[in-house]
Order: C-alpha cells, then structure tokens, then sequence
C-alpha cells in the first residue's frame, strides 16, 4: 500500500495556510475547510474524502469526487490538514496497492480558521452604530452641566468629562465614515468596537453618572 502522503511545503514565512486564498478554486478550498471546521464541533477528528464531498451543498462543491482529493492534497502542502495513511477500509489486495489517505486539522490550519472568522466578523461589524456610545456622550454631558452649575468646579473631573466626550466622538465620526465608504477596511469598525468595549471608558462614564446623580 502507498503511504506516501503529500508533505507540507509552506512558504518559509510561515503563512502557508493562508496561500489558498489566492487559489483559483479559493471557494473549493474554503468549503472543505468548513467541513472539517463542522467536523470539529461534532468531535469527529478525521475526515475521508468522501465524508468532505458529502458534507453541506454549496455552490462551490465540484462535480467530480477527484478534485476535491487534489484539494485536500493542496492544503496538506500548505499545512492547513495532515493526511495519515488509511488502513481502515482495505478489503482487497487491490485497496492494499491504491494510495488512501485520512485528513485532519492541523494546529496551524486551525489557527488561519480562526484568523479568518474574526476578520468576517470584523467586516460584518462595520458601519454599526453603537448605542452605548450614544448613551455615554449623553452621561458625559449631564457629568458637565452639572460641574458646570458648581461655584468652583473640579478641573480633574472636567478634563476626565471632556477627554471621554473626545474619545466618543471620534469613535462616531470614524464609525460614520465606515459606514458611509464601502472601500475602507475593517479596521476602523474594529477600532470602533474596541473603544465601545473598553472597560476604562465604561468605568469612567459610570462614575459620571453617579456624580451627577449626587
């Protein structure tokens, strides 16, 4: 039997991985990604061929059960899968002779997964408007009025009140030209969200809202 399995022969920069996304048949190779992404979560550990050609419909799914082995084959040498020989279905001397193999997830085709769900849900992220933002622009201003109606106001507090109120209109503004320019990145929308979600600025405007309850 031929155990000779595709070997990994990545780019020396380490990203091989990510080398199917310039591929032709990108769109083959990300569906059989997804299918052992759902094999995953299924605790199924190896996939064969014909489990992948079998998975979910999509459009990309080819007409011939040979291209999607020449695919797993190509994400072997770019490191996203590793390919074991496969002894568990020889029922003949023929099957002993003809090159079989079972394919995994590799750390590093796991990791480029994972690095590519996060950049669609940033890009899905984008544009958004956030209402806690919202919310804390209205907090910072109360905060304001209400140093501002004080014989001698805290300067302290009202550079803290200010800086916030800064941050959060910068966010908006950054956010609002996401939303408007399609061409720009998702790092702005990431940024937007990250500012969002500091617990920094949450603090602060919290102990805003409390000083000007008092």
């Amino acid at each position: 039997m031929d155990t000779t399995s595709p070997r990994a022969e990545g780019p020396p920069d380490g990203y091989g991985p990510f080398a199917h996304l310039t591929a032709p048949n990108v769109l083959l190779y990300r569906s059989v990604m997804r299918a052992f992404l759902v094999a995953k979560e299924r605790f199924a550990v190896h996939l064969r061929p014909e489990d992948v050609y079998a998975g979910p419909a999509s459009a990309a799914r080819p007409a011939e059960l040979d291209a999607v082995v020449k695919a797993l084959d190509s994400l072997v040498v770019w490191g996203n899968l590793r390919a074991d020989p496969d002894t568990g279905r020889v029922t003949a001397v023929e099957d002993f002779y003809r090159k079989r193999f079972i394919y995994q997830l590799t750390r590093e085709g796991e990791a480029a997964e994972e690095a590519l769900s996060a950049y669609d849900e940033a890009l899905g992220r984008r544009g958004a408007l956030q209402a806690v933002a919202l919310h804390d622009i209205v907090t910072q201003l109360r905060a304001l009025l209400v140093l501002a109606a004080e014989e001698e106001p805290d300067a302290a507090k009202a550079h803290l009140a200010l800086d916030g109120l800064a941050s959060r209109f910068g966010a908006l503004a950054d956010n609002a030209r996401a939303f408007m320019d399609p061409s720009s990145g998702p790092s702005t929308s990431t940024t937007w969200g990250r500012r969002c979600s500091s617990p920094t600025r949450t603090s602060s405007s919290s102990t805003w809202s409390a000083s000007s309850r008092t």
